[in-house]
């Protein structure tokens, strides 16, 4: 005697559910995957932190490395949205300001690379325009 063969469940799974199922696996395994431009950086320079989780900030001094190779950069100034520093460079003196960046994959400040200065980071040779710069990051809304 053959056995009576069940019939199966053909349930459908759409598209749409496929999606949501891939998006919420995507984001148990990768939180900032819904993070805007790079997925390890916060824009959300106001976003309170758990008190709990420490973020290593940039330092006041230090020499740089790779295309900055022996600049001396000196922290002016700093606040919740971001930083001034000054850099000395193979006798010239200039002035770096920048929007603060959270890099959540390693928990520290980042402190920007060439391709981001006219986006989130400007270089001035005055040090009026600086300040000013830094004063507007510091007063502007929703960065």
């Amino acid at each position: 005697m053959k056995k009576k063969e069940q019939p199966r469940n053909h349930s459908r799974i759409t598209p749409s559910d496929k999606a949501k199922d891939t998006n919420l696996f995507t984001q148990l395994q990768f939180p900032w995957y819904n993070e805007p431009l790079n997925p390890h950086i916060s824009h959300q320079q106001d976003k309170v932190t758990d008190s709990t989780q420490s973020v290593k900030e940039l330092p006041l001094n230090f020499i740089g490395r790779g295309e900055v190779r022996g600049s001396e950069f000196t922290q002016i100034k700093s606040s919740i949205r971001g930083y001034l520093y000054q850099v000395k460079s193979s006798g010239a003196t200039y002035f770096e300001v920048f929007i603060r960046r959270h890099n959540l994959r390693f928990g520290n400040i980042i402190y920007p690379s060439s391709n981001s200065f006219g986006e989130w980071a400007w270089t001035f040779l005055a040090f009026d325009k600086a300040i000013e710069t830094f004063e507007r990051i510091n007063h502007e809304k929703g960065n």
